[in-house]
């Protein structure tokens, strides 16, 4: 499963400004615990900032 969130950055990042980092979260729930996979972060420019399933 999977969840992803956009932030507002309006940052320099490796001398690049951006306005927005959308960070997504993979993970798996096994028992009663929820386990990270991994994780990705994008630095950008999106629409929504409304966590969605992915």
């Amino acid at each position: 499963m999977g969840k992803a969130k956009v932030y507002d950055f309006k940052q320099k990042r490796h001398g690049k400004y951006y306005e927005q980092k959308r960070v997504e979260v993979i993970y798996t729930i096994e028992r009663d615990v929820v386990v990270t996979v991994t994780l990705y972060v994008f630095y950008g420019e999106w629409e929504g900032e409304d966590a969605d399933s992915i």
